[in-house]
C-alpha cells in the first residue's frame, strides 16, 4: 500500500495554499468520519476570515443604524448612500458598488439570515481552502453575484452578502465533487447532499418570494463553482493547473458583457432614465437631473407623468417659465391627472400670474377637494388681487373639508381682517392658536389683529409669546414694532424695527415701518430717509393711505 500524502507542512510534496486538497491513491485506507474536523483544523489552524467578514457586515449595519438608517426597512436613498448595487450608477463609473453591495443589507432579518449562512458554510470552507483563498472566493463570488444581478435587471437596486454565500456553497460543491480529499465517500455524499439541498431550497424560495434576487444567487454560485473546480487539485508533477484559473475571468467577463448589453439596451428606457434623474435630483445635481428628464421626455413624449417630473425639476432649479410649460404639457396630455394640475397652479402663482393661477387652483380643488394647501394659496392670491369676498368663499369651502385646521383658520383671520371684520378675524386667530399653541405664526397674526382692534395689552402678550417660541425672527420683531406703535410707544417700536432691519437690511417693508415709527417720534429727516430707501428697494411698495405700518 502506498502511503497517503500528508497535509500541508508535513511533507515535501506538492502543496496548494494551505488546503486539505490532496492526491489520494485508490489504495489509501479509509479515514474515520470523526476525524474530519481534526483534518480541517490541522489543514488551517487559524480560523479568522469568516468571523472577520461577519464582524465587518454587522459593524457596517450598526454604523448605518446609528446614523439614522431604519434597522428593519431602510429607505432606497439610504441604501444607495451605503453602496448598494444599482445599474445606472455602476455604468456611470461607480464600479465599486459591485463589491460594496455585498456588505449592505436591507434590514436586520436580511443581515441575520446571510450571516447565519456565512457562519455555517464558512466553518468548513475556510479551513478547507485556507484563509486567503477563502477570502478571495468570498469577494469574487460577491462581485459575480452583483454582475449577474446587474445583467438580469439593471434598473433594480440590490444588496446583500447572499451572492458571496452562494459562491462559498458552489466552491464547496465543486471541491467535494471533483477533489481528492481526506474524507470518506459517505461523508462526502452527505456533505454534497446538504449543500445541494441548501442551494436548491434557497433558489426555489427566491423564485416564489418577492424581492429575493435569485440572479445574484446564481451569479455567486457559478463563480464559486468555477473557483472550486479550478482549485480542486494539484498536478502530480508539482505544476499547478493555472489554466483552470481561466474559468474565473471567463465567467466574470461573461457577466460583464451580459450586464453591459443589458444596460445599453435599457438606455432607451424612459422609466430607467427618469429613475436616474430623480436620483440626481436628490443629490442636488439639478442641471444633470433636468438633462436626464429631458431625454426621458423625448423618448416618451406622450407621458404626462414624465412631463410633470421634468416640470418639477425645472421648478427646483428656479426655471419657473420652463416649469409652467412642462406642467401645461402634462395637463394637456392627461387632464385627469391631479399632480400636474396642482403643480401648474403653484408655478403660475410663483410667476405672479394671479388670474391664471386662480383658475388653475379652482380646477385642482375640483379634482382633489381635500387638499388644504390649495385653499390656502388660492385665498392668498384672491386677497392680493383685491377679490376678498372670493377668498372668504374659498376658505369657507376649506372649512367643510378641514373644520379643525389651524392653517385654514389663521388664513381666514387674515382675510377677515382685510375685509374689515375685526371680530370675526380675532375669532379665527384665537381658534388657530388653540389648535396649534406652539406655532408662533398664529400668535403673530393674533397680535396684529388685536393691535388693529386697539387691544394693545393683549396684542403685546401675543407677540411676546410668538417671540418666546421663535426668538429673534425678523418678521416677528417687525410685528412687535407694529404692536408697540399701536400702544403709542414709538421709541420701543423704533427699537424693534431697527432689530428687524439689522437682521434683514434688504426688506423694504421693515424700513418703511421704521420710517412710520420715526415720523411718529418726531425724527422727520431720518423717517424720510428710511422711506426713500424702502421705495428704492421696492418701487412698487404698497403704502397704506392711513399712514399706518404695513402688515
Amino acid at each position: 500500500m502506498k502511503p497517503r500524502k500528508e497535509l500541508r507542512g508535513q511533507c515535501p510534496g506538492p502543496r496548494y495554499n494551505n488546503s486539505i486538497v490532496q492526491e489520494i491513491p485508490e489504495t489509501a485506507g479509509p479515514v474515520p468520519p470523526t476525524s474530519f474536523y481534526e483534518v480541517l483544523v490541522r489543514a488551517t489552524p487559524r480560523f479568522f476570515v469568516t468571523p472577520a467578514l461577519i464582524t465587518a457586515n454587522i459593524a457596517y449595519f450598526a454604523i448605518a443604524v446609528l446614523q439614522g438608517v431604519s434597522p428593519m426597512q431602510p429607505e432606497r436613498q439610504q441604501l444607495l448612500d451605503l453602496g448598494a448595487s444599482y445599474g445606472p450608477f455602476i455604468f456611470d463609473g461607480e464600479w465599486w458598488r459591485l463589491s460594496s453591495a455585498n456588505f449592505v443589507h436591507i434590514g436586520f432579518l436580511h443581515l441575520f439570515f446571510n450571516m447565519w449562512c456565512l457562519w455555517s458554510l464558512g466553518n468548513a470552507a475556510e479551513r478547507m481552502f485556507g484563509n486567503l483563498t477563502f477570502l478571495w472566493i468570498y469577494l469574487l463570488s460577491g462581485i459575480g453575484g452583483s454582475l449577474a444581478s446587474l445583467a438580469w435587471h439593471p434598473s433594480v437596486l440590490s444588496a446583500g452578502a447572499s451572492g458571496a454565500v452562494f459562491g462559498i456553497a458552489g466552491a464547496l460543491l465543486a471541491m467535494l465533487y471533483f477533489g481528492h480529499i481526506l474524507v470518506p465517500r459517505q461523508v462526502v455524499r452527505e456533505l454534497l447532499s446538504s449543500l445541494a439541498f441548501f442551494v436548491g431550497f434557497n433558489l426555489l424560495l427566491g423564485s416564489v418570494l418577492e424581492g429575493v434576487d435569485n440572479a445574484g444567487h446564481v451569479g455567486g454560485l457559478v463563480v464559486g463553482l468555477g473557483l472550486g473546480a479550478a482549485l480542486h487539485r494539484s498536478l502530480p508533477s508539482g505544476r499547478r493547473p493555472w489554466h483552470r484559473f481561466l474559468i474565473v475571468p471567463i465567467v466574470v467577463l461573461l457577466f460583464v458583457a451580459v450586464a453591459r448589453i443589458a444596460i445599453e439596451t435599457s438606455v432607451d428606457d424612459p422609466d430607467l432614465m427618469a429613475e436616474k434623474a430623480r436620483q440626481l435630483a436628490t443629490e442636488g445635481k439639478k442641471e444633470a437631473a433636468i438633462a436626464t428628464f429631458q431625454k426621458a421626455v423625448a423618448l416618451a413624449p406622450e407621458s404626462a407623468p414624465l412631463a410633470n417630473d421634468l416640470g418639477t425639476s425645472y421648478l427646483d432649479a428656479d426655471r419657473i417659465d420652463d416649469a409652467i410649460a412642462s406642467f401645461q404639457q402634462a395637463v394637456a396630455l392627461d387632464p385627469q391627472l391631479y399632480e400636474p394640475q396642482r403643480n401648474l397652479a403653484f408655478a403660475l402663482a410663483l410667476a405672479g400670474r394671479s388670474a391664471e393661477s386662480s383658475e388653475a387652483f379652482r380646477i385642482a380643488r375640483q379634482m382633489e377637494p381635500s387638499d388644504v394647501s390649495l385653499y390656502l394659496v388660492s385665498s392668498q392670491l384672491l386677497m392680493d388681487g383685491g377679490r376678498v369676498d372670493e377668498a372668504v368663499s374659498v376658505l369657507e369651502e376649506a372649512r367643510t373639508w378641514a373644520p379643525e385646521s389651524a392653517p385654514v383658520e389663521s388664513q381666514m383671520g387674515l382675510v377677515r381682517l382685510r375685509r374689515g371684520e375685526t371680530g370675526l378675524a380675532l375669532e379665527a386667530f384665537r381658534k388657530a392658536t388653540a389648535l396649534e399653541p406652539d406655532n408662533p405664526e398664529h400668535h403673530n397674526r393674533l397680535a396684529l389683529g388685536l393691535s388693529q382692534a386697539r387691544e394693545g395689552d393683549c396684542g403685546l402678550e401675543a407677540i411676546e409669546k410668538a417671540l418666546e417660541l421663535l426668538p429673534d425672527a425678523s418678521h416677528l420683531l417687525d410685528s412687535l414694532g407694529t404692536v408697540r406703535l399701536a400702544r403709542d410707544e414709538p421709541a420701543e417700536a423704533i427699537a424693534a424695527y431697527r432689530r428687524a432691519v439689522a437682521l434683514e437690511p434688504d426688506r423694504a417693508v421693515y424700513r418703511f415701518n421704521l420710517s412710520v415709527a420715526l415720523a411718529r417720534h418726531g425724527a422727520t429727516r431720518e423717517a424720510e430717509s428710511e422711506k426713500a430707501e424702502a421705495l428704492r428697494m421696492d418701487p412698487d411698495l404698497h403704502i397704506p393711505a392711513d399712514g399706518l405700518p404695513i402688515i
